[in-house]
């Protein structure tokens, strides 16, 4: 039955444990949904004292055990990961590991100046071609859902799981086709559900996940 509830996480992302089954893990994730994770893929933690992080902004970044890019990898981050920097050199970070491991990433290349709206689409563009997912969220492979939630939570922007859950978070605006600007969430109905959901590029263009992270043209003309 567990096939059908499997989560997906990332690196120190926190979950609340509810149950248990066997090798099974029920667990609530920060956005309150429930599902279940193999014990194998957890770590119970001391709480630590807060230092500095740093936010993945690539699709993968590998985690080295050395100061340099030929040692061995030992791990991997995604996309919006987020990691405790233990020391920093010119062009590395040494990160600290949920099972107290250390390891060493490349420093990440911080967009500047750029406006909410900018970084949403910038960090949905680098997403292109990620294959869909049934229940993904992560540079792994997305849901439709899944892709809008991660992109907009780099941004700070916490946003429930489903598509039908965002149309509803409060301070949302309805606006028009027309008047979508890059950065609007795209919200599409089928039989009375709301049942995808999408970013606008602007100029009638829409980046989601349907297949895989695309770019696809609004305007009827255009099919």
């Amino acid at each position: 039955f567990k096939s059908e509830m499997v989560t997906q996480a990332i690196l120190w992302e926190k979950v609340e444990f509810l149950e248990s089954d066997q090798e099974w893990f029920k667990v609530r994730q920060w956005d309150g949904y429930e599902s279940w994770v193999h014990q194998f893929y957890t770590v119970q933690t001391e709480k630590r004292n807060k230092i500095d992080e740093v936010k993945i902004n690539r699709r993968y970044a590998n985690i080295y055990n050395g100061k340099n890019t030929s040692s061995d990898i030992i791990s991997e981050a995604v996309f919006g990961t987020i990691l405790p920097v233990q020391f920093s050199e010119k062009y590395l970070n040494q990160i600290l590991l949920p099972d107290s491991r250390s390891g060493w990433i490349e420093k990440q290349e911080a967009q500047k100046n750029v406006s909410i709206r900018e970084q949403i689409v910038y960090n949905a563009l680098q997403l292109r071609g990620i294959q869909y997912l049934w229940g993904g969220k992560t540079s792994k492979g997305f849901d439709c859902s899944g892709f809008i939630q991660t992109v907009f939570k780099f941004c700070s922007i916490e946003l429930p799981r489903d598509a039908s859950q965002q149309i509803n978070i409060s301070g949302l605006k309805k606006i028009s086709l027309e008047s979508a600007e890059q950065g609007d969430l795209l919200f599409f109905m089928s039989e009375d559900q709301i049942d995808h959901v999408g970013i606008s590029l602007g100029n009638g263009k829409m980046i989601h996940c349907s297949g895989d992270v695309h770019i696809v043209s609004l305007d009827l003309k255009d099919k």
